[in-house]
Parts: C-alpha cells; structure tokens; sequence
C-alpha cells in the first residue's frame, strides 16, 4: 500500500541463495542509509496512555468551597 517494491534477479549457487539474499539486503539498505536524500518511510500509529503520559487528575473541590463560590456569584 505504501512504499517501493524493487524487484533484483542475480545469479548464486542453490545452496547460497538464503544467505547470499540476506547480505544482498543489507548491502542495499546499507547504501540507501548512505544517501542523504533517501528516507525510508512506512505507516505508524501512536497510543497515547492518559494514565501514564497525561496530567494528573483533577482534585475534587470540598463542598464547602464549592457552596462559598456559589454564593459569592
């Protein structure tokens, strides 16, 4: 949905092909990583925790303030 699919045929022995795939990617990824010009970008969702990342609650006013403020209204 989102990037560039690159598709790369190369020649290996059989045997070779799992590792020689992996240091082929690396190879890649390690030259892109090289380009300043080049981000690689992918979707990203953040969680926000209230609980842990957001204020501390609300203190409960006494009902005797509150009574104080309603009557000096």
């Amino acid at each position: 949905d989102s990037g560039v699919l690159l598709t790369i045929r190369y020649l290996t022995e059989p045997r070779n092909r799992r590792a020689s795939e992996e240091i082929f990617w690396e190879d890649i990824l390690t030259d892109f990583g090289k380009c300043n010009d080049i981000d690689l970008a992918y979707p990203t969702t953040r969680l926000y925790n209230n609980t842990a990342e957001g204020k501390p609650p609300a203190k409960i006013q006494d009902e005797e303030d509150f009574e104080d403020k309603e009557l000096s209204d």
